[in-house]
């Protein structure tokens, strides 16, 4: 499911929003809703891919296990840049009316 068509549908039981459309207002709410769990999912699919890249580099040697974060400071180091991409995306990017085009 796309993040349009699941803002769209969000909370309200598969029903629209009373408006209809995403707004950059709610896209924005959606963004900051879903900023924590977002960027630990992706510094562990980086962490992940770096121990396949090593391991298809050096097979046979064993990959470093690098020192674990808590997820609170991986978010905490990460959303600043995480919001400047964020807000980038609603203010060059973001198409009100891409969600015309969703069936």
């Amino acid at each position: 499911m796309t993040l349009i068509h699941e803002a769209t549908h969000l909370n309200t039981g598969g029903q629209p929003f009373p408006s209809g459309a995403l707004t950059r207002d709610r896209l924005a709410w959606i963004q900051r809703r879903e900023a924590s769990a977002t960027l630990v999912s992706l510094t562990m699919q980086c962490r992940d891919r770096y121990h396949y890249a090593l391991r298809l580099i050096h097979p046979g040697r064993p990959v470093p296990e690098a020192g674990r974060f808590p997820p609170n400071e991986i978010v905490a180091c990460l959303l600043p840049a995480w919001d400047r991409v964020c807000c980038w995306y609603r203010d060059v990017l973001f198409d009100p009316q891409l969600d015309l085009f969703i069936c």
